[in-house]
């Protein structure tokens, strides 16, 4: 068997992170594949392509391989897999997921190589969240960086203060634009947001996002919803249904891996979306 030189298993981690599923099949994956889960099997991209559109409906997934072994053509990885739901998944294949909700599952991985690209894939599963590493609530650089950036982004939006205060350091500085001064400390940026989230949820649409060692760098959209009358609201008075929504660029310096700063500045007026 000639030895395989051309795959390169970090560019394949890198391109599953991205979340382009087209992109990774065409790229990684050989025209006639043969993939085998525990419950399927598949033969060629385009049923691969469909498999793959259909699993990551709704569902944001993450590769985070724990231990990978080679020779020749073939590669062997346990796998991490986070699966975060961006919208209600009630027939998930792991298991019913709530917007929000997220599920860690061990993965056992044989690939068969071909060049550069996989020819056959075979894996086997446990148990969700059996025997599982968590996901990272510090940023690394790269895709799974971004990854990270996004499943924080999911818990601010959730109104899950406990979850998005995990990826914060305990000296944390939120800078708002609309106050003075700073909210200083994981207490004082729970209790800020959980009073407000009695009146007004806010939801952040990223656009685009930028990551290195030092920061990370995202130009957002941010909608302020009532679901209660919210009179005093700093925005402006807003009542049951109706929203605030501005352009923003937000700024987190890391410290250690985790958010030690934001910093939000507006980049446009701020809109009044009506009932």
């Amino acid at each position: 068997m000639a030895r395989n030189t051309g795959f390169d298993y970090d560019e394949y981690v890198e391109a599953f992170n991205r979340g382009d599923d087209d992109a990774l099949v065409d790229g990684f994956f050989a025209e006639d594949v043969f993939f085998a889960g525990n419950s399927m099997t598949l033969q060629g991209r385009e049923e691969l392509r469909a498999f793959l559109h259909n699993a990551h409906n709704g569902v944001r997934e993450t590769l985070r391989h724990q231990a990978i072994a080679r020779e020749d053509n073939e590669l062997a990885v346990e796998v991490d897999m986070d699966f975060h739901a961006t919208d209600d998944r009630p027939d998930f294949v792991f298991g019913p997921l709530r917007a929000g909700e997220h599920m860690t599952v061990k993965f056992f991985c044989f690939y068969q190589l071909s060049g550069d690209k996989i020819s056959s894939l075979k894996t086997a599963t446990w148990a969700p969240n059996r025997e599982v590493t968590v996901p990272p609530t510090s940023f690394t650089t790269g895709t799974l960086g971004k990854r990270t950036y996004l499943n924080y982004v999911l818990a601010f939006n959730s109104q899950d203060t406990d979850g998005f205060l995990q990826f914060y350091d305990d000296e944390i500085q939120v800078k708002l634009p609309s106050f003075d001064e700073p909210l200083h400390g994981k207490a004082a940026v729970k209790r800020f947001y959980e009073n407000m989230y009695h009146t007004v949820h806010e939801e952040i649409d990223v656009r685009s996002v930028i990551l290195d060692e030092g920061g990370i760098a995202a130009d957002v959209v941010c909608r302020f919803t009532a679901v209660d009358d919210a009179h005093d609201f700093v925005l402006g008075p807003l009542l049951t249904g109706e929203s605030y929504e501005a352009d923003m660029f937000v700024h987190y310096a890391l410290r250690n891996g985790k958010i030690n700063r934001v910093s939000v500045a507006r980049r446009s007026e701020v809109r009044h979306i009506g009932n």
